[in-house]
């Protein structure tokens, strides 16, 4: 029999009022999230933690990012072919159009694209405030 690993393990109790819900991705059965939310409803929450499975954030708030990480991807940015490539003038917007977009986008949870296409919703920030739902914490969880 083949030894299997877990990475990751979060502890999380939710008091009156909270919900606690997870998403475990089919048929492998490999990834899976946990949610710890307030307010909205079960199945917001567990869409949540199917968002998770896949999107995977680094970071669930832009406030949780490191300073001098946001400094060094702006360094490396700033002196991108791309950005070099364009007028002077300009450099500084499309540095922070790219952070906001490349960066944020795909490392903090909130600023990411909601997952659901027919859904009105760009981002997992504002698909939660439009369901009522405050994110307490989160885990993503893999076996392999």
């Amino acid at each position: 029999m083949r030894e299997q690993l877990v990475a990751g393990s979060k502890r999380m109790e939710a008091a009156p009022g909270e919900t606690l819900s997870f998403y475990v991705h089919a048929p492998a059965n490999k990834v899976g999230a946990l949610v710890h939310t307030r307010g909205g409803d079960a199945q917001a929450a567990r869409s949540l933690a199917l968002h998770l499975t896949f999107a995977r954030p680094t970071y669930g708030t832009r406030d949780e990012v490191p300073q001098e990480l946001v400094d060094a991807e702006r360094e490396i940015l700033s002196n991108s072919e791309e950005v070099l490539s364009k007028p002077e003038n300009v450099r500084e917007k499309i540095v922070e159009g790219q952070l906001n977009k490349r960066f944020y986008g795909e490392a903090v949870l909130t600023e990411q694209t909601w997952y659901r296409a027919d859904e009105s919703t760009a981002t997992v920030g504002k698909h939660l405030a439009e369901q009522g739902v405050e994110l307490i914490d989160y885990a993503w969880y893999a076996v392999g």
